[in-house]
């Protein structure tokens, strides 16, 4: 079991190497390029997953998601305070 953050409103899912290994799933392999914001940055995807979502709470809830498997999703994120005006 692990924790994810699912955002309806993304383009695509993403899952780490890692969490991929963890959880003994099947590689599929593609060619893929993913951009970062604005288009500048620029990442090739080697493999997809299958991904079958459950909620711990809600029993009837299921999920079927493909993800592209990345090394590293995202970088540490500094933590700043938002001043809300």
């Amino acid at each position: 079991m692990v924790r994810a953050l699912l955002d309806q409103g993304s383009q695509a899912c993403f899952i780490t190497e890692a969490v991929v290994q963890l959880l003994n799933l099947k590689k599929l392999p593609i060619q893929g390029t993913i951009s970062g914001l604005g288009g500048n940055s620029l990442t090739k995807a080697t493999y997809m997953v299958r991904l079958n979502i459950k909620s711990r709470v809600d029993p009837v809830f299921s999920l079927t998601v493909n993800a592209y498997v990345l090394t590293k999703i995202t970088s540490y994120l500094p933590e700043y305070k938002v001043l809300l005006l």
